[in-house]
């Protein structure tokens, strides 16, 4: 009687380090979304509520402002680099769904500032500035500190970080229009994350030397002439 001779099946080779890591960055990045969606649901049912309630449009622009930046947050297209350090991402996240904590003033609620009138110019520059920004970055657009290619057009021959720019003037926007304790102290928070985050994503984009020529020819990252 013949026997056949058994083989031992082939272990599966291990997973090499750049694809482990290239797996640890989509999970990372597909839980990073679904906090940035949850938070702007809260937001929209908060101010879409009260456009209902009393149609206003600052709360309207409002609204289209930060519905802007989480659909081109869903259409981003992968980093080829990317921050693996978790102070990144919590830099990177803190300051995009802070904001998202604001909420319309209460009828009953007195406000701090007579300031409503300031709140749709504000508005109007803050979101078209940034509509244009992300047109510009198109997919490139992102949270955490990574290379998605460099951008040296339009808006960004004037300062490095246009966009985060005409955030401030959104949440200025936002905040005349709904000037309460609480709002202020969410876009205090918001700012002393979002100036630590723009000085690391800086360093973390410095890495490449396309950049570094960058920082030479465009100077400011924020306002011309002060940072």
């Amino acid at each position: 009687m013949s026997s056949r001779k058994k083989h031992a099946a082939p272990l599966p080779k291990p997973a090499s380090a750049a694809a482990t890591q290239a797996a640890q960055y989509s999970r990372l990045d597909v839980l990073e979304r679904f906090i940035v969606l949850a938070f702007y649901v809260w937001f929209f049912w908060n101010f879409g509520s009260s456009y209902l309630d009393k149609p206003a449009w600052p709360t309207a622009l409002a609204l289209v402002a930060e519905s802007v930046t989480v659909f081109f947050l869903l259409i981003r297209r992968p980093a080829s680099t990317i921050s693996p350090a978790p102070r990144d991402w919590l830099l990177a996240l803190a300051p995009t769904v802070l904001p998202l904590l604001v909420r319309p003033l209460q009828r009953d609620e007195e406000p701090l500032l007579d300031s409503f009138f300031l709140g749709p110019p504000f508005l109007i520059v803050g979101t078209l500035g940034a509509i244009v920004c992300k047109f510009a970055l198109g997919r490139s657009f992102g949270l955490v500190a990574a290379n998605r290619g460099l951008q040296t057009s339009g808006p960004y021959r004037l300062v490095r970080h246009p966009m985060y720019a005409c955030y401030i003037f959104t949440h200025l926007g936002i905040w005349f229009a709904n000037p309460s304790l609480w709002n202020l102290g969410v876009y205090a928070a918001t700012w002393a994350l979002q100036i630590t985050r723009i000085i690391v994503e800086e360093w973390h984009l410095s890495q490449d030397p396309a950049y570094r020529e960058y920082q030479k020819v465009v100077r400011y990252r924020l306002i011309p002439g002060v940072f």
